[in-house]
């Protein structure tokens, strides 16, 4: 029996094979890292909500948000989409629509990671806002349990 000639489509076949493997397994690697930052900030023990969008977009075109907020089920990070305002936000008169980042896909994710930088950046800027809110208000409120002791209160 002669032996059988490779096709000349062989190393492309094998090719599109080993790029479909690295494919499946660099995607396997954003949805675990995804995965890992949502359970990292659900861990954090003080929570704020934050919400950002990408910027760089054209008005009326799809804009990605990031929100980062409280559910019935718990807090988790979302992937929203809208249109853009051509200013760095979304219209506000024009309906968006949100999944949980672990259930978007590839391509949502890979848009979503260009501004996670973004995101964790308005979230560190949004506690330290609200721990200062919260100072004033603790010594505001010492102020008045002050005031209140010396005119023999308790």
């Amino acid at each position: 029996m002669p032996e059988k000639t490779p096709s000349p489509l062989s190393p492309l076949i094998k090719s599109v094979e080993n790029n479909s493997e690295e494919m499946a397994r660099l995607a396997t690697q954003v949805s675990d890292a995804v995965g890992q930052l949502v359970d990292w900030l659900s861990a954090l023990p003080g929570k704020i909500p934050v919400e950002v969008c990408e910027q760089g977009v054209e008005f009326g075109q799809d804009v990605q948000l990031l929100s980062f907020h409280r559910t019935t089920t718990g807090w988790d990070l979302w992937i929203g989409y809208g249109t853009s305002d051509g200013s760095g936000s979304y219209r506000h008169d024009v309906e968006r629509r949100w999944v949980q980042i672990s259930k978007a896909n590839v391509d949502s994710k890979l848009r979503a990671a260009k501004i996670i930088p973004m995101f964790m950046a308005a979230l560190n800027e949004a506690l330290a806002s609200r721990c200062e809110e919260l100072s004033l208000a603790n010594a505001d409120i010492a102020t008045l349990l002050d005031l209140n002791e010396l005119k023999g209160g308790k």
